[in-house]
């Protein structure tokens, strides 16, 4: 039951890793008692040797589960564009989601990387996946998109919030649930100014 509270349950090892770390030369000391001061030398050898025989996976990307991938060339593209553009100020990153599942880094589900990518201001969505957790600052970002994708508003009865937010550009990446935005390509409030097929740069027309 205690693991309930995790969202990943193997965050559970940073408790073993303590438990190891305190109680490790606890028993490196008693192992010393037991055996007497001849074997001493053996013990301290051991308890060297011991963690790198236990984590020799670690030399070899754990087995080949770690791999650095690659981002798409027009998530390039688009960042050289807003640096470019003068009047760049926020950009609002879609999906509105805390975590992707990137089809190009292996269909693996990892936290939102725009803010790491992009040198812009980045506003992105924090949720994840529970509403009872979302970020209070981002409370009025949350009921606008979650308006928007349910068609129960326009972008443009919106664009004055935007303006006030200060949000230039819409970047629209093509991953997860991205077809839920549809309403992106209908308004006429965007100028489309880059799209291939893995992500999509409008800005918005004041």
């Amino acid at each position: 039951p205690g693991f309930k509270g995790l969202r990943e349950t193997e965050k559970a090892v940073g408790l073993l890793a303590f438990i190891y770390a305190l109680c490790f030369p606890l028993g490196l000391k008693y192992f010393i008692d037991y055996f007497g001061v001849k074997l001493k030398s053996l013990a301290v050898v051991t308890a060297w040797l011991l963690p790198v025989a236990l984590t020799y996976g670690i030399f070899n990307s754990f087995n080949h589960q770690l791999k650095a991938y690659s981002y798409p060339p027009g998530w390039t593209t688009v960042e050289n564009m807003l640096v470019s553009d003068a009047g760049t100020e926020n950009v609002l990153f879609l999906p509105w989601r805390g975590y992707h599942r990137l089809d190009f880094a292996g269909n693996k589900k990892i936290a939102n990387p725009a803010n790491i990518f992009f040198s812009s201001a980045i506003v992105a969505g924090k949720n994840i996946d529970n509403v009872y957790l979302l970020e209070n600052e981002q409370a009025d970002f949350d009921k606008l998109l979650t308006s928007l994708v349910q068609g129960r508003s326009r972008l443009g009865d919106n664009l004055e919030f935007l303006k006030e937010q200060k949000i230039s550009h819409i970047i629209l990446a093509k991953v997860d649930d991205y077809g839920r935005y549809e309403f992106l390509e209908d308004s006429q409030e965007l100028n489309k100014i880059f799209e291939d097929k893995d992500i999509t740069l409008y800005r918005i027309i004041y």
